[in-house]
């Protein structure tokens, strides 16, 4: 099993600065029930989903460099009498920031609609009413269309061999080979009793 720092050669590790627009000052990250979903991280515009609410970001180049503490478990002073202890200690740095804007999802059934109604069929006017960011739109349209023409394929091919069988259900004769060894059965019970 690999480790964390036996990484293979071509996964690349980065540290990003992740902002949340909206939640200064909110301590959902501190919950012991944390829900915490990421999607896409590799991605232009990767979502999140924090305790049910959903987040989308883009990526961007810090105007400065971002630096990461961590709790200091054995801290050293020079001065025991006039420097204060410190509690933290440099972790690392990143010049990547990650900036999520709260976004809004409705369910698939309003996209779709009714499917007895040709309009309700997904286009791109729905998919933008939905909330589905336009950057995601040709991509789930070709999603869609994939799965619709998979599901149509599958019944027609259903539907031939329904028919198929029908026809030959209706051509058989009331003595077929399924019928006799049901019958030769039957006497052969009959016959032990």
């Amino acid at each position: 099993m690999e480790s964390d720092d036996e990484l293979p050669e071509d996964e690349e590790e980065m540290l990003v600065y992740v902002e949340f627009e909206g939640l200064a000052g909110n301590d959902a990250f501190n919950n012991e029930n944390l829900q915490l979903d990421m999607i896409g991280l590799d991605t232009e515009h990767p979502v999140m989903q924090i305790n049910g609410r959903f987040y989308e970001g883009t990526y961007e180049d810090a105007m400065g460099t971002y630096m990461f503490f961590e709790k200091d478990d054995n801290p050293k002073v020079d001065d025991v009498v006039f420097d204060k202890v410190p509690s933290l200690k440099y972790f690392a740095k990143t010049r990547k920031l990650l900036k999520m804007q709260r976004v809004f999802t409705k369910p698939k059934v309003e996209v779709v609609g009714d499917s007895e109604h040709e309009s309700c069929i997904p286009n791109t006017d729905t998919l933008s009413q939905a909330g589905v960011p336009p950057n995601y739109q040709k991509d789930a349209m070709k999603f869609w269309n994939k799965i619709r023409n998979d599901k149509l394929e599958e019944l027609n091919t259903y539907l031939e061999k329904h028919k198929i069988r029908e026809e030959k259900k209706s051509q058989d004769t009331p003595n077929s080979d399924e019928d006799n060894i049901v019958e030769h059965k039957t006497e052969e019970n009959s016959e032990k009793v």
